[in-house]
């Protein structure tokens, strides 16, 4: 009874305490305004815990747009890292699923922002800003990352 009761306590504690866990860099001197930026979607996540990844997508372009950011259009991460018309690149990323038994979904959410550099024969990547998260959604990410996003790119401005 005692090992059920330890077992229930950690499956209950486990999902508030991931709720709260996230780090974050962003390099205090950088601004995006008239940066030429390609945004990037890695969609990782599974059992329909994130389906609006084109509106993130879009929200994202708008927003740096907005704060000056020249968008570039790139077909990939490697394409946009060898075209030299590309400063940096915004990657977003979301890694979930859902857990069966309740139907929540938990997950890793990051965004960077980074710059590829070429160094003799190497390409190498620098980061402007690092952020990451692990959550737990009830329904899925969606709202989540919308509002996570937002609440990132305030501070290229």
């Amino acid at each position: 009874m005692k090992k059920l009761f330890a077992i229930l306590l950690f499956l209950l504690a486990a999902p508030v305490s991931a709720q709260n866990t996230h780090s974050s860099y962003v390099d205090p001197e950088f601004t995006i305004k008239g940066k030429l930026v390609s945004v990037f979607i890695t969609d990782k996540a599974t059992t329909a815990c994130w389906t609006n990844i084109g509106e993130v997508k879009r929200y994202a372009e708008s927003k740096l747009s907005e704060a000056g950011a020249i968008i570039i259009k790139s077909k990939s991460m490697a394409t946009s890292m060898l075209n030299r018309n590309t400063e940096f690149a915004l990657d977003i990323t979301l890694q979930a699923q859902r857990w069966e038994p309740t139907g929540w979904c938990y997950g890793h959410m990051s965004m960077n922002l980074t710059k590829p550099v070429i160094y003799n024969t190497e390409i190498l990547i620098g980061f402007a800003s690092k952020n990451n998260a692990q959550k737990v959604k009830r329904k899925n990410f969606n709202l989540e990352m919308l509002d996570w996003v937002d609440k990132h790119l305030k501070n290229y401005d």
